[in-house]
């Protein structure tokens, strides 16, 4: 029942005021105290040195009440952004190649069962930048697997974390790559019914992408014009420009690296692998304007005032587009006069022309045009 560890606490010397900030159990509209945890299967939840420090539950059926994983509220020695699950029992003296987070406890049990014990659960909420910084430490590449519950809210953790959260991990050198279940399978734990480590070894883990490439595609799927491919190509670049650590040697061969695969991925997409090399440079040179502040372009060695007022990439996703989903909107407007169409050509000759181009920045630069 409700009240059942309520009752054992109190027998064991434990005031109600103690009760409620454990967390263990919470107040009634009508301030009686009720087991928080009542209707769930409940884990204690382990600092790194194996000490408890909290509690989680997962219902036991859909119709339960609250969340599917609930854990107990933070105290002072229970911080849910730095606790990973399963963390004490990682073996120290082998440390494997990558570490993995899991969401829930129970997909950390199911994985130790099969002696894959560089799993770990982020307590059934979304991964935190401290979450990814604990788990490379047990990674000796310093790289971390994330693998969310196959269903809406494991998704939409994921997307949040591309945002900010997995740039600024990939900036402090921590390698993240995303790993997704089948189709049907919800969780880690219900993948290992019936099957072995190997299979999710070989089926999730093996298959894992890194999160840049993952959430490029991702976006492009969105796109359904031609202003929101040239917007794509924009945001990939200065998102690659927030994620590669700064003032690293090397920094333009793997923006360049990064920026190829990219390119190729959206090749595909828009069935145009002829444009491939042109999408390379226009996520370059927007990778190259954010990271200085748009002061430098590394093809003309100077400050690109074009660039910054005009935006870049509105040409070449012209390019990539003709012929392949030309009917978009905003094609049949940007063709309907002749002045247009010779202003998209001379632009597109601009950009694709490195020495028309900086001829043309001399004259702006002379004129004083801004």
């Amino acid at each position: 029942s409700a009240g059942q560890l309520i009752e054992y606490l109190e027998k064991k010397g434990y005031g109600p005021i103690s009760i409620a900030e454990s967390g263990v159990a919470i107040r009634t509209n009508k301030n009686d105290l009720v087991d928080a945890m009542r209707g769930r299967v409940v884990v204690p939840i382990m600092n790194v040195k194996g000490h408890v420090i909290g509690f989680g539950g997962r219902k036991l059926s859909e119709e339960a009440w609250g969340p599917k994983y609930l854990n107990t509220k933070e105290t002072l020695i229970f911080k849910k952004r730095s606790t990973l699950y399963g963390e004490s029992f990682v073996p120290r003296p082998q440390p494997p190649a990558t570490a993995v987070i899991v969401e829930g406890y129970f997909d950390v049990i199911q994985l130790h069962k099969h002696k894959l014990f560089w799993a770990v659960s982020s307590l059934g909420t979304g991964v935190t930048i401290e979450h990814l910084r604990q788990a490379s430490r047990h990674s000796r590449e310093r790289a971390v697997t994330v693998n969310m519950d196959n269903d809406e809210a494991g998704f939409s953790a994921v997307l949040r974390a591309c945002q900010s959260i997995f740039p600024t991990a990939m900036r402090e050198g921590i390698d993240v790559r995303l790993a997704f279940l089948p189709p049907g399978v919800k969780d880690a734990d219900s993948f290992l019914d019936g099957k072995s480590i190997s299979d999710y070894v070989d089926q999730v883990l093996s298959p894992s992408q890194s999160w840049f490439l993952w959430y490029s595609k991702v976006l492009a799927n969105d796109v359904n014009s031609i202003e929101g491919l040239s917007s794509l190509l924009h945001r990939l670049g200065g998102l690659l420009a927030d994620s590669i650590p700064a003032r690293k040697e090397g920094t333009g061969f793997v923006a360049k690296e990064y920026a190829r695969t990219i390119a190729r991925e959206l090749a595909d997409i828009f069935d145009r692998p002829e444009y491939e090399e042109e999408t390379c440079k226009e996520i370059l040179r927007s990778f190259w304007l954010k990271r200085t502040g748009g002061r430098f372009d590394p093809e003309q060695g100077r400050e690109s005032k074009w660039d910054r007022k005009r935006g870049i990439g509105e040409s070449a996703a012209r390019s990539i587009v003709k012929g392949s989903i030309g009917t978009l909107p905003g094609w049949e407007n940007a063709n309907n006069s002749f002045i247009q169409r010779a202003e998209l050509m001379l632009l597109r000759v601009i950009v694709q022309d490195r020495d028309i181009r900086r001829n043309c920045m001399e004259i702006v630069d002379r004129r004083g045009i801004k």
